[in-house]
């Protein structure tokens, strides 16, 4: 129910259901370079891991998906600017939720008389 109201909300700010998922399709591509960034991150940080699969014609198909990911990125920064401000407002909004939910506990001092 929560979610189809925030759907219904959206959709109402931005009037169109187009406008909507071209903001929602960005931010979905910048997280899709990311991960397959991370592909290259692990194998260089754990090269002797187990790979259970492996991606046909590494280092080149990952490297080309994250080439056309950047041009769909910038080419959407480019023609639909609003769109993708507005998701990337919408990212940055998550970041002090993130913040919040992994910060560690404050160390507590121990009590002097303990001592």
């Amino acid at each position: 129910m929560i979610q189809s109201a925030w759907a219904i909300i959206l959709i109402l700010f931005w009037g169109t259901f187009e406008s909507l998922i071209s903001y929602v399709v960005f931010t979905d591509w910048i997280f899709f370079a990311l991960a397959a960034t991370g592909v290259f991150i692990l194998r260089r940080k754990r090269p002797s891991a187990e790979r259970p699969y492996r991606t046909l014609g590494y280092p080149l198909t990952p490297l080309v998906f994250i080439i056309i990911s950047i041009w769909f990125v910038g080419n959407t920064l480019l023609n639909r600017p609003e769109e993708a401000w507005a998701g990337i407002a919408f990212l940055a909004l998550g970041v002090p939720v993130f913040l919040y939910w992994n910060r560690k506990p404050v160390p507590r001092k121990q009590d002097q008389r303990s001592q």
